[in-house]
């Protein structure tokens, strides 16, 4: 054979012999990039769930291939909002505290895990919640009633009166509460609990039978509270002051002064104040006391003594006990020595020298 021919035979024979190797087995294929056996899964945190800002969401993934490092990213509604890390190792596992990066607060979060230098090796979860928690706020808006002067009325029990709030950045619902007092705050009882944060709630107005803490000379000392009982720290909102009669609970009804009202009582005159306390029973005291609108009269007793209510009346000599500023707005309350909560009052009338 000429060595022109042999060199020929010896090329095609590797040629022949290269190609049956590639051919054997998909694996060997040269138009597959190298590092082809790489992927990712991820397992940890779950689809749909939730977090607040801060919240421990380790993330945890498994892979196979060679890649070394991987980078973690978060997207909202499909759309990069920050790398969680730009490379951390492909180990399996980083601790993440949940945080919204350069999202908003809510739905449509997903987290991507993607093997570096190995094009498409990457796994997602997705529906994703994380609350901005961080930056929650409550503000009350409720205007309570006022009189013709500007003055706040009593709650009544039973009466329907619309809460109201803004908010943001809440888990989605909170606990609406009814307080006492400021320098010895105490807690009187739930309005609701786990209502949606949507900014109202009508509220039927109910004292929680809170007779520990009632008091005729201020009843002034009820508060509401808002907040978000998942939030730690002081995500929450407080009305003003406001006084609360819960007639429901106990009434003294039909207080008026002789055979009637009177526009004006002139001070020395004798009168009697006749009223119903049947309901407190055979062993109740009640006691009579001037006002001015709802602020007691310093001194103002009607009676010096509890008097059985089942008498019915008392004896009052018209006097104002030289407080000058009830103008036409005095009137005399009746109330249970017992329950302070309970009492009754006469319509308003003025006192003349």
């Amino acid at each position: 054979m000429r060595p022109s021919t042999l060199t020929f035979f010896v090329l095609l024979t590797g040629i022949l012999t290269i190609g049956a190797l590639w051919g054997c087995g998909g694996d060997d294929d040269p138009t597959e990039p190298p590092g082809s056996d790489c992927s990712i899964s991820l397992t940890s945190p779950g689809a749909g769930l939730t977090f607040q800002s801060g919240d421990s969401a380790n993330i945890r993934w498994t892979s196979t291939g060679g890649a070394g490092s991987v980078r973690i990213t978060l997207l909202q509604g499909g759309a990069d909002v920050g790398n969680i890390t730009e490379s951390t190792e492909n180990d399996g596992f980083f601790p993440w505290d949940a945080d919204v990066l350069g999202g908003t607060g809510g739905g449509g979060f997903s987290i991507r895990v993607a093997a570096l230098g190995e094009d498409g090796c990457e796994d997602e979860v997705g529906g994703l919640t994380i609350l901005n928690t961080a930056d929650c706020a409550i503000e009350w808006t409720t205007e309570f009633p006022v009189d013709s002067h500007g003055d706040p009325l009593p709650l009544l029990g039973d009466d329907e009166v619309t809460i109201t709030w803004n908010s943001h950045d809440t888990t989605g619902e909170v606990d609406i509460e009814l307080w006492h007092g400021h320098l010895l705050q105490t807690f009187v009882g739930t309005i609701a609990a786990g209502t949606p944060d949507d900014g109202s709630f009508t509220w039927t107005v109910d004292s929680f039978n809170d007779t520990a803490h009632r008091d005729v000379t201020d009843l002034s000392v009820y508060w509401i509270r808002i907040h978000d009982p998942e939030v730690a720290g002081t995500c929450e909102a407080v009305s003003p002051d406001f006084s609360l009669w819960d007639e429901s609970l106990c009434e003294i009804r039909d207080v008026v002064i002789a055979s009637g009202q009177f526009a004006s009582l002139p001070s020395g005159q004798t009168v009697t104040v006749t009223f119903d306390a049947s309901d407190l029973g055979p062993t109740g005291l009640v006691k009579a006391r001037l006002y001015a609108g709802s602020v007691a009269v310093p001194g103002g007793f009607v009676t010096m003594q509890n008097v059985p209510a089942t008498d019915g009346q008392v004896q009052w000599v018209v006097s104002d006990y030289g407080f000058t500023q009830g103008g036409s707005n005095f009137n005399i309350r009746v109330i249970d020595v017992n329950d302070e909560y309970c009492w009754g009052r006469t319509t308003n009338f003025s006192i003349t020298d």
